[in-house]
Parts: structure tokens; C-alpha cells; sequence
């Protein structure tokens, strides 16, 4: 009897090959330009605000020094308009000293003419300041009173050096017997100048330490002690 056969082994199922994923290029693509940005932008930021903080402290460095010099520059500005009296009264006095000369009545006089003050205004942290680009980091207010009062410091600083040059000459009557004839025109010269010179500072003066004393808080810095001369402008000519 013929023997039987074992059946055969059924072939395995073929697995069914995986679904494949659909491709979106564009999302992927937005998805890492995304990130690429958000890398840039959250750099930038921090570069801002490292430099926030950079001219945050130049201004307040820069505003604190041009405070200093703004109360130098006023006290000095006070302390002439503290000598404005003697200067006025001393060249009301040359004034009629030199018409009674004219006439022959008037001899060498008792006391020195003397020599105002003068203490000079300054505009070094201004000049350092204008040079760079602080200035353009504070408010336009601030940037508009600075400039203005340092127009005003330039002004005054102008005028007193040509007042220096007129006292300067007037200080020859302290030779007075070195005196030429034509000396006397050049000092009746030199003593107009000078009034007119006084008058415009005097009158011009007095608005600008107010300007200055309104904006600033802290106290003007005071002027340096009356000299020698300043002290002798101050009593009486004969």
C-alpha cells in the first residue's frame, strides 16, 4: 500500500510592505526657516539689549559730567554778574575822572582802576560730547537746552575776552606817569568800549543763569575767591 506523502508546509504570508509616509518638502522646509529665524531674531535681541544698556549708561555717564560743567559754567557766570556793581561803579567814575583831566583837574588816582574776575566758561565735555553719538541718544528737549546754554556760555566767554583786552589797557592808568598824551584818547576809548561791552553782558547775563538754575537741580558751583585786582575794582577810584 503506497505510503502517503506529508502534506507540504504552506508558504508563509508575504508581509504587506509599510505604508509610506507622505512627503511634505514645503512644511519642512518652513518648519527649519522657522527655526533659522527665531535663532536670528532672539540673537538680535540680545544684541539690542546689550546695546540698550550700553547707551543707557553713556547718557547718564555723559548727563552727569555735562551737569558738572553746566554748574561750573553758571557759577562763573554769577560771580560776574556778582562784580557787575564795582565794574559799573568804576567805569562811571573813569568816566568823570577823564573829563576832569581834560579840564586839568585831576591828578594820578589814589587807588589801582583794578581787574575783574573774569573766570572763563568752559565747553570741553560739550565738544567730547557733539563728537560722538551720545548726544543723539538723548530726548530732543535735553538736546535743545544743552545746546542753547552752551550758546549762551560761548556768548558770555566772547564778550569777556574782549572786556579783558579794554581792562587790560585801562590798567595802564596805574602808570600814570608814564602816560603820553596820546594815551588819554586810547583809555577814553578803551573805557567806552568797555561800559558798552558791561552793559550787554549785564543785561544778557541774569536770563541765562536763570535758564540754567530752572533746568538744574543741583546748586551752581561757586565762583573762585575775588583776586587782588578784583578786590581793588572794588573801592573808590579818588
Amino acid at each position: 500500500m503506497p505510503s502517503r506523502r506529508a502534506p507540504a508546509p504552506k508558504p508563509a504570508p508575504i508581509a504587506a510592505a509599510p505604508k509610506a509616509k507622505p512627503v511634505h518638502p514645503g512644511r519642512d522646509f518652513a518648519k527649519e526657516v522657522g527655526i533659522i529665524v527665531l535663532g536670528v531674531l532672539i540673537a538680535l535681541a540680545g544684541q539690542q539689549t546689550v546695546e540698550w544698556f550700553h547707551w543707557r549708561r553713556e547718557v547718564a555717564q555723559t548727563r552727569e559730567a555735562l551737569d558738572r560743567e553746566v554748574a561750573v559754567n553758571l557759577g562763573a557766570i554769577n560771580r560776574r554778574l556778582e562784580e557787575a556793581p564795582c565794574m559799573d561803579r568804576r567805569l562811571d567814575e573813569l568816566k568823570d575822572y577823564f573829563v576832569r583831566h581834560t579840564a586839568g583837574r585831576a591828578g594820578a588816582p589814589s587807588v589801582p582802576v583794578g581787574q575783574p574776575q573774569f573766570q572763563r566758561t568752559h565747553s570741553n565735555v560739550w565738544e567730547v560730547a557733539l563728537a560722538g553719538d551720545v548726544m543723539s541718544h538723548f530726548s530732543l528737549e535735553e538736546r535743545l537746552h544743552y545746546a542753547t546754554l552752551y550758546d549762551g556760555f560761548e556768548w558770555i566767554r566772547t564778550r569777556q575776552t574782549d572786556e579783558s583786552v579794554e581792562w587790560i589797557r585801562l590798567a595802564e592808568l596805574d602808570d600814570y606817569d608814564s602816560l603820553e598824551k596820546e594815551d588819554w584818547s586810547e583809555l577814553r576809548a578803551a573805557r567806552a568800549r568797555a561800559k558798552a561791552l558791561a552793559d550787554n553782558v549785564d543785561f544778557s547775563a541774569p536770563s541765562l543763569l536763570e535758564s540754567g538754575r530752572s533746568w538744574h537741580n543741583k546748586a551752581i558751583a561757586p565762583g573762585v575767591a575775588p583776586s587782588a585786582g578784583a578786590k581793588a575794582l572794588c573801592k573808590a577810584l579818588t
